[in-house]
């Protein structure tokens, strides 16, 4: 089924490229009265698996070295995931590897990308979220993580590239 193998591609190919030149107005969050865009954190959990921008780290699951496009922030029970920012739910898909996964779309070419959460998500494909609002819980599907335990698997991708979520999240 096409529309199914296009539901589990992997997050970046769901992001479009943005090849103008300009900086973006999303800047680091010591540096918030240039932002146009702040970012709350995405759930009450401790950080277990940090980015690791292009160094590969090792995988307890894979049992092998990749890099690690995101923060893996780990909690007790299925704890309630939390919007970072105003936006629009651009996609709510099944990866093969990360599990249930929520894509917003935010302004300025930024998205904030939600994974391995429970299937019974609280938000739609083209919903309006604000921030803070729950789009759902941490959970155990992504089965690429999944000796992480019950986790929320957290990306930022601005202008179609990864983004280390530590330095825009408050």
């Amino acid at each position: 089924d096409p529309e199914q193998d296009a539901q589990v591609q992997a997050p970046t190919e769901n992001v479009p490229k943005d090849d103008r030149e300009e900086e973006s107005a999303v800047t680091p969050s010591d540096d918030t009265e240039e932002n146009t865009i702040s970012f709350i954190i995405p759930c009450d959990g401790i950080v277990v698996k940090d980015y690791s921008g292009s160094t590969p780290v090792f995988s307890e699951t894979l049992q092998d070295w990749r890099v690690h496009h995101g923060i893996d922030l780990q909690t007790k029970d299925a704890a309630n995931v939390f919007a970072a920012a105003d936006g629009t739910v651009d996609d709510v898909y099944t990866d093969e590897l990360m599990g249930v996964s929520i894509l917003i779309k935010h302004s300025e070419g930024v998205y904030t990308l939600y994974q391995g959460l429970n299937p019974n998500t609280k938000v739609l494909q083209r919903m309006e979220v604000k921030q803070g609002d729950i789009i759902g819980k941490t959970g155990t599907t992504a089965i690429e993580e999944e000796t992480e335990g019950c986790h929320l698997h957290f990306e930022m991708i601005i202008d179609g590239k990864h983004a280390d979520p530590n330095e825009y999240l408050s």
